[in-house]
């Protein structure tokens, strides 16, 4: 199978980056406004 790899430049810190990707509100900023998402850390 074939391995597909991405590496982009985010500017942003390594805590802004944890909460855009681990809380409902930061998926919502960038992925789609209709999302549920648990409310406990490491649950995403």
């Amino acid at each position: 199978m074939a391995r597909i790899v991405f590496e982009l430049d985010i500017d942003a810190t390594s805590k802004e980056i944890v909460e855009a990707l681990d809380t409902q509100r930061g998926i919502a900023g960038w992925w789609t406004e209709d999302v549920t998402a648990p409310a406990a850390p490491d649950r995403t």
